[in-house]
């Protein structure tokens, strides 16, 4: 199943040790230069997201 993902690794969103082959499809992607990066800083704070399409969102059996 390909999909787009949307991570963001914070204590609310998707953790790494949950979706371990996701985030590593989407390093692979950022490596690539395949990925996008969206920061927004308000109040002192960067919020950092990477958009990446066409990626598995989970291992196929």
């Amino acid at each position: 199943m390909l999909g787009a993902a949307i991570v963001h690794p914070d204590k609310k969103g998707v953790k790494p040790g949950d979706h371990k082959f996701l985030f590593e499809q989407v390093s692979q992607a950022k490596q690539e230069k395949r990925s996008v990066t969206f920061e927004i800083r308000e109040n002192g704070v960067t919020h950092r997201f990477h958009f990446v399409n066409q990626v598995p969102l989970n291992e196929e059996i």
